[in-house]
């Protein structure tokens, strides 16, 4: 019993501390990084960039995703996904995209509909 209780306690630890590095990871750093290997693997600039853009998005709550966060996933995907190329990631420009995107969806979602 003892046992199973120490095994659950080292189990939240680990997700708080995935957690707490997921949350202080920048952007730039985690997309430059996943670009970088990405492209080791596959060919396409445009499939890391996707790849790389949900991976480092990060969500407001890794359990509960919100349908704004959504939005700004789906503003980034299609606004910022081509601006990475093999020879320049571009990852300041990506970053400065993907930071535009939740004006754009807080402006869609809190404007009233006519």
């Amino acid at each position: 019993m003892k046992g199973g209780m120490v095994g659950r306690l080292v189990m939240v630890g680990l997700m708080i501390g995935l957690f707490v590095g997921q949350s202080t990871a920048s952007f730039g750093s985690c997309y430059s990084n996943c670009f970088s290997l990405c492209l080791l693997h596959l060919d396409s600039p445009v499939t890391c960039s996707v790849k790389c853009l949900a991976k480092c998005i990060k969500t407001p709550s890794p359990l509960h995703p919100d349908s704004l966060h959504f939005c700004k996933l789906g503003c980034a995907l299609k606004l910022c996904s081509n601006i990475s190329t093999k020879q320049n990631p571009g990852v300041a420009t990506v970053e400065s995209c993907v930071k535009s995107c939740p004006g754009t969806c807080s402006e869609n979602y809190l404007s009233p509909i006519n």
